[in-house]
């Protein structure tokens, strides 16, 4: 008994330096395949899937037009880390919108839902509804908060899993523009 148990420690422990000295996969190994609208997946130096729709308050909106770096956040009123994030994306919108073009994509979540919880956290970035989820699959989404940074040629330059900060965001805006 006791030699198995040293024996599932020893191959714990040559997994995990394994995985700590080759690290993960590149995921633009896994990503290069076309999705079902016929656009490569978000991966860094990839153009970004398009984005031409209205956002919530009916203004037609296409993504990476107007010569602004984009960040695409991908979120739902019911994820706590999106909710928390969603204040730090105001306030990146609110100093940077110049030169930051702010879109937060819903996650299939109905339009009244959107509206209320927008309106009550005084969002007032570019909010997307993506009831069908087409655009999350465009950008192959699988749990959210994900955040896409694109520079100002449509080239993703960040993608972020999890919850950012505006000051990580801020870094990545930056070494986009060279500064």
């Amino acid at each position: 008994m006791m030699y198995k148990r040293l024996a599932a420690v020893a191959l714990l422990i040559s997994a995990a330096a394994l995985w700590a000295t080759a690290g993960l996969p590149d995921r633009a190994a896994h990503t290069g395949s076309l999705s079902p609208l016929g656009v490569v997946a978000a991966e860094i130096g990839a153009l970004a899937p398009p984005i031409v729709t209205y956002t919530l308050t009916g203004k037609r909106l296409q993504a990476f037009a107007d010569g602004r770096a984009t960040l695409v956040n991908f979120w739902a009123t019911w994820c706590a880390p999106c909710r928390v994030e969603m204040h730090e994306l105001q306030a990146l919108h609110e100093a940077h919108g110049g030169m930051l073009h702010v879109i937060g994509i819903n996650l299939a979540e109905d339009l009244a839902t959107i509206r209320a919880w927008t309106q009550a956290q005084g969002i007032t970035y570019d909010i997307v509804p993506d009831i069908d989820q087409t655009i999350s699959r465009a950008y192959r989404v699988r749990a959210q908060p994900m955040t896409v940074l694109v520079d100002s040629s449509g080239r993703v330059r960040s993608v972020i899993f999890g919850a950012t900060t505006a000051e990580r965001l801020l870094t990545d805006i930056r070494s986009i523009r060279g500064q």
